[in-house]
């Protein structure tokens, strides 16, 4: 072998630039497919077609499923509190003060700055821990907790020790302790920056006010946006308040009037909408709430018009679920009041004119179980598309977004259903109504949800009513002393229009005792 043939050999780089080399083809190749693959890309996109889009669409699973949080209302404004000024609002009024010590004198000379820095280091907390502290400073205290997060922490945790001081040391402690009025609570949740037309309707404010905030919206007409710091502070704050106005209801017997707690308690069901609160708990809130109720002394008279009033606060029907289901159920008037407002928001969100059947305890049940005919998707798709053409008839929506619209509507109302039944003491003279009630929901709602595979939230929806069935036939079961009677009335039973047919589609047959 010569040596230019043992250089080739031993070289294997050397004259293979040509196509005939076996590895540089290959790396040729896949280089050629790979840009030939970056090329096509957008053309093969374009070039889907029509059918294979409608297969595609066919076998999509549908992932729109019920919310499980409310949406929520625009409340509190970031622009609106900025837009305050701080010394005007939180400077402390010493007119007409008298004072009884040098430390008070020395106090109330100082500049604001300076009196907050006082406060802060338990400066006020020591002067008035065994002296009656004057109300301005105690006002002064309350309108500071809606100041900066540090500011009002401390302000609270002055304004609680001063009126623990108030409690422990004075013989009447109940009428010597302050509480704040329905005028401090407004300014104090106005500072935070909740608006005055959500605080309270526009065709119920005077004129005065009406001009103030018409001026407001076209100042600030911002889109409102959200902010994790001022979502923070708002917590924070409204928890603290929320703590003193409890201390408050339990310790002052005469704070409010009944037509003043009613417009308190409307207005902390505003508050508990905001959309920065969706996510929080509301535990303060909810102790609130149940001692305001507890405080209405003409409750016979006063629980209707409350009712009335929590029903407009809002237009969703998930946000007036989530106001009922805030308000605890462990008293009789709480109970009574969750049973009503279910009632009469179910009337107001299928359009029903009740008139007097909501108060009448015996016609409740029956009224429930008629309009459960109404409450099946198919009938509510109908009622939402009318609504829907009569509101704005150019607007144009899809059978799927009515469809799921439908069974969003009826999730709620079931859920409210459920409340109204559940707070029932059945007797047996009400047993036939709630028999009526479970064969309804089988025939009406249960029997006519036509689950798909791709649509999940209709077995969602299938799976409420078939909990809310299960939960009302054990109510039927509950005494073992009535469980004849129920089992004889509810086998007999026969809903008109399905006849041979017993609880969930079974044939009567199956249900009566097999002959021996």
């Amino acid at each position: 072998m010569s040596a230019d043939n043992m250089s080739q050999w031993h070289n294997p780089t050397k004259n293979n630039t040509g196509p005939s080399c076996p590895v540089e083809r290959k790396d040729v190749e896949k280089n050629a497919i790979y840009e030939l693959d970056l090329g096509c890309v957008g053309k093969i996109d374009k070039l889907v077609l029509r059918k294979q889009s409608l297969f595609v669409q066919k076998y999509s699973v549908c992932p729109d499923e019920f919310p499980l949080i409310y949406p929520g209302e625009e409340f509190f404004f970031l622009s609106k509190m900025l837009h305050l000024t701080r010394n005007d609002i939180w400077a402390l009024n010493v007119s007409g003060i008298i004072t009884n010590n040098p430390l008070e004198q020395f106090f109330f000379s100082s500049s604001f700055s300076q009196q907050v820095s006082l406060m802060k280091t338990g400066f006020l907390s020591h002067v008035y821990h065994s002296a009656p502290c004057p109300k301005p400073i105690l006002h002064w205290l309350f309108q500071l907790m809606s100041s900066n997060l540090n500011t009002s922490r401390d302000s609270f945790k002055t304004l609680w020790e001063i009126s623990i001081s108030t409690l422990i040391t004075s013989e009447h402690a109940g009428q010597n302790m302050w509480s704040p009025s329905l005028k401090d609570i407004d300014s104090v949740l106005q500072n935070l920056g909740a608006s005055l037309f959500a605080m309270y309707p526009l065709e119920k404010l005077d004129t005065k006010s009406r001009c103030t905030f018409m001026r407001y919206a076209l100042l600030h007409q911002k889109k409102y946006s959200r902010n994790s710091m001022y979502s923070h502070l708002l917590v924070t704050n409204l928890n603290n308040i929320m703590k003193f106005l409890t201390l408050c209801a339990l310790e002052c017997p005469h704070g409010l009037s009944d037509q003043e707690l009613l417009i308190l308690i409307t207005l902390l069901c505003r508050i508990s909408l905001d959309v920065n609160l969706k996510h929080e708990p509301k535990e303060d809130l909810r102790q609130l709430l149940l001692i305001l109720l507890e405080k209405i002394t003409d409750w016979l008279v006063q629980m209707p018009k409350l009712c009335i009033s929590l029903s407009q606060i809002s237009s969703h029907h998930h946000n007036l679920l989530s106001v009922v289901q805030m308000i605890p159920d462990t008293t009789n008037k709480a109970q009574q009041m969750k049973k009503q407002l279910s009632l009469l928001i179910i009337a107001k969100l299928m359009s029903k004119d009740t008139g007097p059947l909501l108060w009448v305890e015996n016609l409740q049940l029956p009224f429930i179980c008629e309009l459960l005919k109404d409450m099946k998707p198919s009938s509510l798709k109908l009622y939402l598309e009318q609504r829907l053409e009569a509101a704005d008839p150019e607007k144009e929506i899809t059978q799927r977004e009515l469809d799921w619209e439908a069974c969003y509507l009826c999730h709620t109302l079931l859920k409210l259903a459920n409340i109204v039944v559940a707070a029932k003491k059945i007797s047996l003279n009400k047993w036939i109504y709630l028999q009526k009630l479970c064969i309804q929901l089988n025939r009406h709602i249960i029997n006519n949800i036509r689950e798909n595979p791709v649509i999940m939230y209709r077995s969602k929806l299938k799976d409420l009513a078939t909990y809310n069935y299960i939960k009302w036939k054990d109510m039927l079961f509950e005494d073992p002393r009535k469980m004849q009677y129920s089992w004889v009335q509810f086998t007999d039973y026969q809903d008109p229009g399905n006849e041979g047919v017993g609880v969930g589609g079974t044939p009567k047959e199956s249900l009566e005792t097999p002959k021996e």
